[in-house]
């Protein structure tokens, strides 16, 4: 949950809106991956048993439970670790039996859930180093433009909550700073709030200087 005493959202109600939407956008997204991609029941009936994607499942889960739970970070590093591999091999080309994106295995589980909590978590205690996840997360699933904007989407609320924790990546990681940038999906109604922000921030003129630019050219209409 967001601190009250950080930010008041009064101040971007577009971006509170977009907070409300996610989770919406999500599961429409899913479903319309799910329906666009995955063969009809007939020509490619699902295995009756999985495995791999239970194993997934619990491993998110248990990811997930750490950081609901407010375990230092050391702690949790090594569930996300995990999580990694484990995705990045569930999402291999030509897994269709046994993939996570596909809802007609186990519907009842929220995909992503993880995302928003490791998202909430990196914000309110302002651990830059998760957003390094945040990043290889959405490599794993860059395939999928509508899952990617989600991660990206994701990444602009860490930098409009907090700009202090996606600076704070920036400075730790110069040579990802023009990917982190760029993977930003930065909206133009909060420019003015996230120039405010971040020239408020010591050391931030690579950020404010993209931020002004990025303005410039959208004012333009370019």
């Amino acid at each position: 949950m967001w601190k009250a005493d950080r930010y008041q959202l009064a101040e971007f109600p577009t971006f509170d809106l977009m907070r409300k939407l996610q989770w919406f956008w999500l599961g429409f997204v899913l479903c319309f991956a799910a329906c666009r991609e995955t063969p009809a029941p007939m020509d490619q009936p699902l295995p009756t048993s999985c495995t791999e994607l239970d194993s997934l499942f619990a491993k998110l889960t248990a990811l997930d439970s750490v950081l609901m739970n407010g375990e230092d970070w050391e702690v949790c590093k090594p569930y996300l670790d995990a999580s990694l591999s484990a995705l990045a091999y569930n999402q291999r080309p030509g897994n269709k039996d046994c993939n996570y994106l596909d809802q007609r295995h186990r519907p009842e589980d929220l995909r992503l859930m993880f995302v928003e909590t490791l998202r909430s978590r990196i914000e309110e205690d302002t651990i830059s180093a998760g957003i390094y996840y945040m990043l290889r997360w959405m490599g794993i699933f860059k395939d999928d433009p509508e899952i990617s904007e989600f991660f990206s989407e994701e990444i602009s609320y860490v930098a409009m909550g907090n700009p202090a924790c996606y600076l704070g990546y920036v400075q730790q990681n110069p040579d990802q700073e023009v990917m982190l940038l760029y993977s930003t999906k930065w909206n133009s109604m909060d420019l003015d709030t996230l120039l405010r922000r971040f020239s408020s921030l010591p050391a931030s003129e690579q950020v404010v200087g993209f931020l002004a630019n990025l303005k410039e050219q959208r004012s333009d209409g370019s």
